[in-house]
């Protein structure tokens, strides 16, 4: 038994060890752009699955952001971030956003709180998931579930290896959707910040580093320097 034990605990080290090697080496390649194609996931016997049509989830996300972005804006004019918002278990996305005078509403720039209430999603006005973006969702959702045996360990309920990639080449298609949309709307909402946000998932340095990629200099410095204060 305590044979079994020590195997356990150290199968589950170097499982861990290896995920945030491969994390790592994954982030790298978004970086760099060296994978600009999504690879087909899998199977354990060599052969190919149906595939995930990352360019369709891409293109429809855009549409949803814009759409989204226009409909805000005639009823607000002082919105000043977007978030892309997707689950962590890629089942789900939805658009947030805030506004100036709901910021100030919660918080002064003086106080100790003003940054967790400026960049923080879950504190901001706006919220969408219905409409295209409920379309998204399903289409993720139907995918997962009839992939749930590949994706998720039984004994573990861990998510496996073939998840990961899956989960990977989301996150590439989500980041381009939110540069493709920066460029789409910079004339009409050229001072609007974009961000991208999965729930307990994206560290200090992989949020600001894709913030800084899409936001001005200056705004991705404050973002940087009090991002422990909201993520």
């Amino acid at each position: 038994l305590i044979c079994q034990y020590f195997f356990e605990n150290l199968t589950k080290m170097f499982s861990g060890i290896w995920r945030k090697a491969k994390k790592k080496n994954m982030k790298k390649e978004r970086k760099f752009g060296l994978k600009e194609f999504p690879r087909p996931l899998r199977f354990g016997n060599g052969g190919y699955d149906i595939m995930f049509d990352y360019k369709k989830f891409e293109n429809d996300l855009v549409a949803a952001m814009e759409a989204t972005l226009h409909k805000w804006a005639e009823e607000y004019d002082d919105i000043y971030i977007l978030s892309l918002d997707c689950a962590r278990d890629m089942t789900s996305v939805g658009m947030m956003a805030n506004t100036e005078q709901h910021l100030n509403e919660e918080s002064d720039a003086e106080d100790d709180d003003y940054w967790f209430y400026k960049y923080c999603e879950e504190e901001w006005e706006l919220f969408e998931a219905g409409g295209l973006a409920k379309e998204i969702s399903s289409y993720m959702r139907q995918y997962a579930e009839e992939n749930d045996t590949r994706f998720t360990n039984p004994e573990t309920f861990e998510f496996t290896e073939e998840f990961d990639e899956h989960c990977d080449q989301m996150i590439d298609a989500c980041e381009r959707a939110i540069r493709r949309l920066r460029q789409s709307v910079h004339q009409d909402f050229p001072k609007l910040l974009l961000a991208f946000h999965i729930r307990e998932y994206l560290d200090d340095e992989e949020r600001a580093e894709f913030f800084a990629s899409v936001n001005s200099k200056e705004a991705s410095e404050e973002y940087a320097a009090h991002i422990e204060d909201f993520n």
